[in-house]
This record gives C-alpha cells, sequence and structure tokens, in this order.
C-alpha cells in the first residue's frame, strides 16, 4: 500500500495573494507559448525546437502528454539556445582570417 503524506499549508507552500503567482519559474510551456516566450517569430521557434529535438544531447526537450498537447522544457530549451550562441559566427571568422576580399 502506498504511503499518505499530509501537506500542512504553510507560507512557503501557499500563495497568498495572486501577485506571487508571477514569482514562480515556470518549467513547462506550452509549444505554441515558446515563440512568446523567446521573443522570435513562431517558424524559427518551432526549427529551434525541431534542431533541439535532432541533437543526441537537447533530444528531451519536448514531453508528449497527449496527441494535441506538447510541453516544452525550458530549462533545456535554454541550455540549447546557450550552446548555439553565436555558432552561426564559424563563416564571418573563416572569412575574415583568410582574408577572402
Amino acid at each position: 500500500m502506498a504511503q499518505v503524506y499530509e501537506l500542512e499549508p504553510t507560507p512557503v507552500v501557499t500563495i497568498m495573494h495572486e501577485d506571487e503567482i508571477k514569482s514562480v519559474e515556470p518549467v513547462y510551456c506550452k509549444i505554441a507559448a515558446v515563440p512568446k516566450y523567446l521573443g522570435v517569430s513562431r517558424s524559427t521557434a518551432l526549427r529551434l525546437i525541431q534542431d533541439a529535438e535532432d541533437t543526441e544531447e537537447f533530444n528531451d526537450i519536448v514531453v508528449s502528454l497527449s496527441p494535441t498537447l506538447k510541453l516544452v522544457r525550458l530549462k533545456v530549451l535554454d541550455k540549447f539556445i546557450a550552446a548555439r550562441h553565436k555558432k552561426w559566427m564559424w563563416a564571418y571568422e573563416y572569412f575574415n582570417k583568410n582574408d577572402w576580399i
């Protein structure tokens, strides 16, 4: 038989005012809300999520709860974006070092 734990409401675990709801750090996000979270277009957000799913390190970025509900792990998304930071600049740096002009 499973153990039953009784949790008493304490000020630490109880939201006492609606302003406190915003202070909770989100863990998951619906895919439709990711563009607003990142401040990018829908196509860019979907491309980033797909790129993350294609990599071995970040392939657990999406949690599928039902056929119509998929959530994105925000910490994994943030780590993926940080890992991609300035990766696009390799060509710019390469051509500037070799003085192609």
